[in-house]
C-alpha cells in the first residue's frame, strides 16, 4: 500500500519499501470475514500519536503565543503531574468515545479507526490489544516499519494547551491517512470524524462521497488553527455537517478577543459558516451546540473528578457522531421522526419550551443566507445533497437527537477526565446516571 501525495485526500501513490498494511493481526480470521460483511457505525481519520503529557497546574501560567511551553513547565513536580507514553492522538480518543456509545447502547455494529502507525507501538504502549479490548476495528490501520510519531503536550488550568509534534516533516508526509487507506466496508458506515485542516478535510470527503459514502461528516479543526483558516472555512464548510472545534480554537479562528463569551463565540460561527450544526466545546463549562434556529448550553459532569483533561475533546467529537448515527425506528432510508425515536429526549424534561427565545440563532442564519448571496458560498469540496443519505437530513433538524448526543459526549468526556489516559469500557449504569442528572440542566439559549 503506498502513500499519496502530501495533503492529499486520495490521488497518486508513491511506494515505499518496509510499509505494510495489516489489518488488525489480532483478529482471527473468522472475525475478520464477518468485519468485512458488516460495515463499522462510524470511524475516525486522524493521528494516533504517542504523547508525553503534562498537567501545569501552576496558577496564573498559561499558553505561550509561540507555541512552545514556558522554559518552567519541563517536568513533573508537587504543582505538575506527567503522563510519558500515553497513547493518544485525536484518532485514538474519538474511537474511544464511538465505542463508549456502542457499548452503552448494546449495538451490533463497531467503531473503526483509518490510521498510519508505527511498529514500534505494537509493543512499547500494546496498541493493537489496547484496540481489541475497546472493540475498535482495526482494519483500517496500516502498519510502517518507521517510528511512530511523538509528541509533547502540556494543558494549562485554563483549558489552553501547547503541543509539539517530535518530527512534524514525517507525520506530515508518511503517517497521515488517506482515502486509499479506507477499507471498502467502512464505506457504509454512517458517519465519519475528520481532525484536518479546512482543505485537506473537504478532499477527504470529496474522494469519500466519489466511493460511495453517504454518511455524516463531522470535523474537528487542528490544533494549529487560525485566523488564516476562516477563507477556507467559509468556502468549504457545506463539506461538513458537524463543526466541533473548542471555545480557544473557535477564537483563534475568528480573530476574536480571548475573552469573548462562548455563546457569541458560537453565534458568529453559525453566522460565517454553513455547516448545519456546531459545537463548540468550553472545557470546564460545557458545551454549546447550535444550528440555524436554536442553540442550548450543557454544563460538565460536575461529579467528575479532574486526573487528566488530554483527549477529552476528542472523546466528545467521537461520542456526538456515534449517538448522531446510531440506528433508529426511522431506519436509514428515510428522515428522522421525533415521535417514533425512542431515545428521542423530552420536551419538557430537557429542552423547556419549544417555543422560547432563540436568543439572536435566527440573526446568525439570516447573516449566513446573506453572505451567500454575495458570493461566498460553495467551496470545492460541496457535495450534491443525492450524495447524502436521507436520513442525515432529518438528524440534524432534530433537536433533541442532537441534544441527545452532545449530552452523550460531554458524559463521555467526563470518564476520559478521570484517567491517565484512554478511559477504555465503562460502567453502563454510572454512564446512565450521568447522562440523567445532566439532561435536567440544558439551558436553552
Amino acid at each position: 500500500m503506498g502513500v499519496p501525495c502530501e495533503d492529499s485526500g486520495c490521488g497518486e501513490e508513491q511506494h515505499h519499501q518496509g510499509q505494510q498494511h495489516h489489518p488488525g493481526q489480532w483478529r482471527h480470521q473468522e472475525q475478520q470475514e464477518e468485519e468485512h460483511l458488516r460495515p463499522p457505525l462510524c470511524f475516525s481519520m486522524a493521528a494516533v500519536i504517542v504523547d508525553d503529557i503534562i498537567i501545569c497546574r501552576e496558577p496564573g501560567v498559561t499558553r505561550s503565543p509561540s507555541g512552545m511551553p514556558p522554559d518552567r513547565v519541563q517536568h513533573a513536580s508537587h504543582t505538575n503531574d506527567m503522563f510519558t507514553q500515553a497513547l493518544g492522538g485525536g484518532n485514538t480518543f474519538a474511537c474511544n468515545g464511538m465505542a463508549i456509545m456502542c457499548d452503552h447502547l448494546q449495538l451490533p455494529q463497531t467503531a473503526a479507526m483509518v490510521a498510519r502507525v508505527g511498529r514500534d507501538i505494537l509493543t512499547d504502549v500494546d496498541f493493537l490489544n489496547r484496540m481489541r479490548e475497546l472493540h475498535i476495528d482495526t482494519a483500517g490501520v496500516t502498519i510502517l516499519d518507521i517510528p511512530n510519531p511523538r509528541g509533547r503536550l502540556v494543558s494549562y488550568m485554563d483549558g489552553t494547551r501547547n503541543f509539539a509534534m517530535m518530527d512534524t516533516a514525517t507525520y506530515r508526509d508518511r503517517f497521515r491517512p488517506t482515502v486509499a487507506d479506507v477499507p471498502d466496508h467502512y464505506i457504509g458506515a454512517s458517519g465519519v470524524h475528520l481532525l484536518a485542516a479546512p482543505q485537506r478535510a473537504a478532499d477527504i470527503v470529496t474522494n469519500l462521497r466519489r466511493r460511495g459514502f453517504r454518511g455524516l461528516a463531522l470535523l474537528e479543526p487542528s490544533p494549529r488553527v487560525s485566523a488564516g483558516d476562516l477563507p477556507a472555512m467559509r468556502a468549504l464548510s457545506p463539506s461538513f455537517h458537524v463543526y466541533s472545534p473548542n471555545v480557544h480554537e473557535a477564537r483563534r479562528l475568528l480573530s476574536a478577543p480571548p475573552d469573548m463569551p462562548a455563546v457569541a463565540v458560537t453565534r458568529q460561527l453559525l453566522g460565517e459558516l454553513a455547516c448545519p450544526v456546531v459545537v463548540v466545546r468550553c472545557g470546564e463549562d460545557g458545551c454549546i451546540v447550535a444550528a440555524r434556529t436554536w442553540a442550548a448550553s450543557i454544563p460538565t459532569v460536575d461529579t467528575a473528578r479532574f486526573v487528566n483533561d488530554t483527549g477529552c475533546g476528542n472523546t466528545f467529537c467521537g461520542t456526538f457522531l456515534a449517538a448522531l448515527c446510531q440506528p433508529c425506528c426511522d431506519s436509514r432510508d428515510g428522515a428522522g421522526d421525533d415521535d417514533d425515536d425512542d431515545n428521542a429526549l423530552d420536551d419538557g424534561a430537557v429542552l423547556g419550551q419549544r417555543n422560547g427565545d432563540d436568543g439572536g440563532v435566527e440573526g446568525a442564519a439570516r447573516q449566513q443566507q446573506q453572505r451567500q448571496a454575495g458570493g461566498q458560498g460553495v467551496g470545492s469540496g460541496d457535495v450534491e445533497p443525492e450524495q447524502v443519505a436521507s436520513w442525515v437530513h432529518g438528524v440534524l433538524h432534530d433537536r433533541d437527537r442532537l441534544l441527545f448526543a452532545a449530552l452523550h459526549g460531554t458524559v463521555a468526556a467526563s470518564f476520559t477526565l478521570e484517567s491517565e489516559g484512554l478511559p477504555g469500557t465503562v460502567d453502563r449504569d454510572e454512564h446512565t446516571a450521568r447522562f440523567t442528572r445532566l439532561s435536567t440542566r440544558v439551558t436553552p439559549l
